[in-house]
């Protein structure tokens, strides 16, 4: 487990130097950062994430790329009906050149997903290292390491972003139907394109996230509210969703790190006017759904992780702002340093999502 802390206290000694180093000396800094954890993700091996062995099952179930041309279906309804088509045309024509080629779909994913994230940190952060210590302390071990669909809809969502404030709506949804293409939660972020992007209603944003967190306390559950329309088929679909929520573990909507988002996110909206970024009112509009979805959808944990997920990236960029508000700059620093080691000790520590690092070619 040595590596995932040498990692995480390099980039915190990258950040706490940034401000000595040139531009192009930390650019190229920041390059090299990118590279090792797209190898790092990339060239990963069975069981040290959780999802590795399920992906390991998707490829194995997946059609072959002539099935994938002569039947069209199987793009839709093979491997898992839940599934996007993307993954099954990467896999299988992957497939096609060796069934033994499994690692690199894991690596072709890490490639797309890590590069995304950090041409989009390159566009829309003014503090790279620090946007590159919170990506990789709340995002990178989940998502990249992890969640490998949602990990490239959420880099293509973050390059977004740019469309919404410069109205450029073909660019926008093009990207949006690209990133659903790799995860459906993806099609929750389509609205954002209508938001103001100029300003926020600060009690309007403030009341939603209360409202959200006391429809997670008393259990609610718009899907009964639709089941009771009697919609046929689709009634039945909603049912059989709400039987298969029964049998899951409940969430805990009252973790640590939840609870410090929302806090953190109050303190954003409320001091939104003094944020010089000028995407900062869209991220902190992501940031709040992102914990009104988490909330909202709390009955179902799949569902309220997911939309929750593909939103807070946010916080890659919002998080670094926090250098424009407090005030010195060193405490300013230091708050996001320490805001990043919480973030990164609740994914090692607590959640315990990733096991000691093996590359695939020494399993």
């Amino acid at each position: 487990m040595l590596i995932y802390y040498l990692i995480f206290f390099s980039i915190i000694a990258f950040s706490i130097s940034s401000d000595k180093l040139t531009s192009k000396t930390r650019n190229q800094i920041f390059g090299l950062f990118g590279a090792f954890l797209i190898l790092f993700a990339g060239l990963r091996g069975l069981n040290v994430d959780n999802d590795y062995g399920t992906y390991l099952n998707y490829f194995n179930e997946a059609p072959t790329i002539d099935s994938l041309f002569t039947n069209s279906k199987y793009i839709f309804s093979s491997i898992r009906s839940n599934l996007e088509p993307s993954i099954t045309i990467i896999m299988s024509s992957i497939k096609g050149i060796s069934s033994q080629w499994f690692p690199v779909v894991i690596f072709l994913y890490a490639l797309t997903s890590i590069s995304l994230k950090l041409i989009a940190i390159k566009r829309l952060s003014e503090f790279l290292s620090y946007s590159l210590l919170i990506y990789f302390s709340g995002i990178f071990l989940l998502q990249d390491m992890t969640q490998i669909r949602i990990a490239v809809a959420s880099g293509i969502l973050m390059l977004s972003i740019p469309y919404i404030v410069g109205r450029n709506f073909k660019k926008f949804i093009f990207l949006i139907l690209l990133a659903v293409l790799f995860h459906y939660s993806a099609i929750v972020f389509v609205p954002f394109y209508f938001f103001n992007s100029k300003s926020i209603n600060k009690i309007f944003y403030f009341t939603i996230i209360c409202i959200s967190i006391f429809l997670g306390i008393i259990h609610f559950n718009p899907f009964e509210i639709i089941l009771k329309l009697n919609l046929g088929f689709l009634s039945e679909i909603i049912h059989a969703q709400i039987v298969a929520q029964s049998l899951m573990k409940k969430m805990n909507i009252f973790n640590v790190i939840t609870l410090f988002n929302v806090v953190v996110c109050i303190f954003f909206i409320f001091n939104s006017q003094k944020f010089k970024n000028k995407y900062s009112i869209i991220l902190i509009k992501m940031y709040s759904f992102s914990l009104v979805f988490y909330y909202l959808f709390s009955f179902s944990p799949v569902i309220a992780f997911r939309t929750s997920e593909v939103l807070n990236i946010a916080q890659i960029i919002l998080l670094p702002q926090l250098i424009y508000i407090i005030k010195p700059k060193m405490l300013a620093e230091l708050t996001v340093i320490s805001i990043s080691l919480l973030y990164f000790l609740n994914q090692v520590l607590v959640n315990a999502i990733m096991k000691p690092y093996i590359p695939f070619f020494a399993n």
